[in-house]
């Protein structure tokens, strides 16, 4: 029998689709009559796993050509993390294995993270939200997985006929909603006949900093690129400051927080130089320990960028690479938990991640991941610490409670848009 496709796309917003036949009546609400299942949240105590799944996604992101990749390993994670409860046999052991734990530990952190986050104060203004998109035509989804789903996301609930131009104008408006217009729309062509199933997550952050760059210390100076011809672009300046600083045996950087006292942004210039290297070997640890190695109250002085900048980028080949096989696979892969097709089972055929990162005065920051089925020491006070982002670098948005990065990129070009 014809297995049905899953596909997974990141944005600035995680969304996940499965493929199938189209419902009729447009598209409806059908978030308030399913029930969430009674659950019990076991503690909580590592979160490096989110980050792992980041510095994974992060190697075949760096191996690509597009300038300033940037993933949010936070919606990638809560996106798969989603459908992990419908997968039995080997493709369960594979969401295990590409999630760094069972499903038991995966629901808990996902919830637990999505609680934690929700807490931030200050001017920060943080939303996660997920939604899942049936085609009730072509699809028999099991009403277990439903309220597994809605007891651990509490994600919105359609049903559509979602090869339409009504759903995907519906779904479109639902991306441009979460991430505040920061990602418009999710697709510009209708889902073809086979899509049975679109499950979303949408992360949107904006803050201010704790300490601000002001306005009238930004200048324009030369940034070097990696092939070594430079552009100029307005740089914040920050002068003799005291801020964390982080120094560690391969990367030297700052930790700015915001002023809601829980996220940060981190910048980081590699020893070696290779930004996308060190990127793609910013594990959950690693990431952590650079968190910790911050030096608060460091006197210093910063020269950074502004920077707007867009990526998108199939994560197929990734997840593929780290161990993710069978899931891909029409005649291995094993769904069934969540649902099926009216022709036959379900099988992921894409995941897809769209970010959008705006860097000055503050930080304003989107992410979209898709799933869809088818068929050092600080020196004298009179001598501050220069740091200066004038070559490609490294910088993640971090919860500085749990080490979970939210965002986490390469910055090459800060002309690119």
């Amino acid at each position: 029998m014809k297995k049905r496709l899953i596909k997974l796309i990141a944005l600035a917003m995680c969304a996940a689709m499965l493929t199938g036949c189209a419902a009729s009546g447009g598209v409806k609400n059908l978030t308030d009559g399913v029930n969430a299942a009674d659950v019990t949240l076991p503690e909580v105590t590592d979160y490096t796993m989110i980050g792992d799944l980041g510095a994974g996604l992060m190697q075949y992101a760096a191996a690509q050509e597009a300038e300033n990749p940037v993933l949010s390993p936070l919606s990638a994670y809560l996106c798969l993390a989603m459908l992990m409860p419908g997968a039995n046999e080997n493709t369960k052991a594979e969401f295990e294995k590409i999630l760094g734990a069972d499903w038991d530990y995966v629901s808990a952190l996902a919830a637990d993270i999505a609680a934690q986050l929700e807490k931030t104060g200050g001017s920060t203004k943080l939303d996660l939200a997920n939604s899942i998109w049936t085609d009730d035509d072509k699809a028999v989804i099991e009403e277990e997985w439903l309220k597994t789903v809605k007891a651990y996301f509490g994600p919105d609930i359609y049903s559509a006929d979602l090869p339409s131009s009504e759903a995907l104008k519906a779904i479109n408006k639902w991306v441009n909603d979460k991430t505040n217009g920061m990602i418009p729309k999710l697709h510009d062509e209708n889902y073809d006949k086979d899509t049975i199933m679109v499950l979303l997550n949408a992360l949107y952050m904006k803050a201010d900093w704790a300490h601000k760059f002001e306005g009238q210390d930004t200048y324009d100076r030369e940034f070097t690129k990696a092939d070594g011809s430079t552009v100029t672009v307005p740089f914040m300046n920050m002068f003799e400051a005291y801020e964390s600083y982080i120094k560690t045996e391969d990367a030297e950087g700052i930790m700015l927080p915001y002023d809601d006292g829980r996220l940060a942004f981190i910048a980081l210039k590699p020893g070696s130089g290779d930004a996308r290297g060190y990127a793609a070997s910013l594990t959950g640890a690693k990431l952590k320990e650079a968190i910790a190695a911050a030096k608060a109250d460091t006197f210093v002085t910063v020269n950074m960028p502004k920077f707007s900048t867009g990526y998108s980028v199939y994560l197929t080949d990734a997840l593929k690479a780290m161990g993710m096989t069978d899931a891909f696979d029409p005649d291995l892969a094993d769904l069934s938990g969540a649902g099926r097709g009216v022709d036959g089972p379900l099988y992921i055929s894409y995941v897809f991640q769209r970010v959008k990162v705006d860097v000055e005065e503050g930080t304003e920051a989107a992410a979209v991941t898709e799933i869809a089925t088818a068929e050092g020491c600080a020196l004298p006070a009179d001598e501050p610490i220069v740091l200066t982002f004038d070559k490609p670098f490294v910088y993640a948005i971090v919860d500085t409670e749990t080490g979970v990065p939210l965002f986490a990129g390469v910055m090459e070009n800060p002309e690119a848009k």
